[in-house]
């Protein structure tokens, strides 16, 4: 055990020593030395180069760089939300972020070296262009929304469960129609599955 983690073990989450570990692998042995593949690499590979440009190496210097990109990525999750309640009305805008800036989960993982954070960011900008998706029937946001997920599943395993947002957007698109129907709508994507299969295919392209 590095003896920095010795002396001031009780003041770390025991997670954290396996994210320390990751980038400690790249920085000594280059991108094929993570260490272990427990955590996705993407927090790792954030750190790197940061560890680079301030020339910080140290065991508490990684942890400070580890623990800063947990810091940033949930106060950009309070940002993503308050552009996703918008959508609703100004008021849930407020509220809505400011239950999360109070919630015990939030504010545990948010200064922790784990993944959580990021991916949870991920997860809510997806979301974002999930619902922008749904109002305006872009390629493009099909391949943003695919690289979002993609993204958060490369920053923790749990981001799999949103592999179904593309499929589920492709689904709820209809311009054509202020009526949903779903028999109306099944038949719409047969009978434009080339344009549809284009669609599913930039998304999941888009997957990192």
């Amino acid at each position: 055990m590095h003896p920095y983690l010795g002396r001031h073990m009780e003041g770390l989450y025991p997670d954290e020593v396996i994210m320390i570990s990751q980038i400690r692998g790249v920085l000594e042995g280059g991108l094929f030395e993570l260490g272990t593949l427990r955590y996705p690499p993407v927090q790792a590979l954030l750190a790197v180069p940061v560890a680079w440009l301030t020339n910080w190496s140290g065991t508490p210097h990684l942890y400070l760089i580890a623990r800063s990109i947990s810091i940033a990525a949930s106060l950009a999750s309070i940002l993503a939300l308050y552009f996703l309640a918008k959508k609703w009305n100004h008021r849930m805008a407020l509220i809505a972020p400011a239950f999360l800036c109070v919630s015990m989960a939030a504010a545990r993982e948010s200064h922790w070296a784990n993944p959580e954070s990021l991916s949870a960011f991920w997860i809510l900008l997806a979301t974002v262009v999930f619902f922008h998706l749904l109002e305006h029937d872009r390629l493009h946001l099909y391949f943003f929304l695919g690289a979002c997920i993609g993204l958060s599943f490369s920053s923790k395993y749990l981001g799999v469960l949103f592999l179904h947002l593309p499929i589920v957007g492709l689904f709820l698109t209809d311009d054509s129609s202020t009526n949903f129907s779903v028999r109306k709508r099944l038949g719409s994507l047969l009978a434009n599955s080339r344009s549809a299969a284009r669609n599913l295919f930039v998304s999941y392209a888009g997957f990192p």
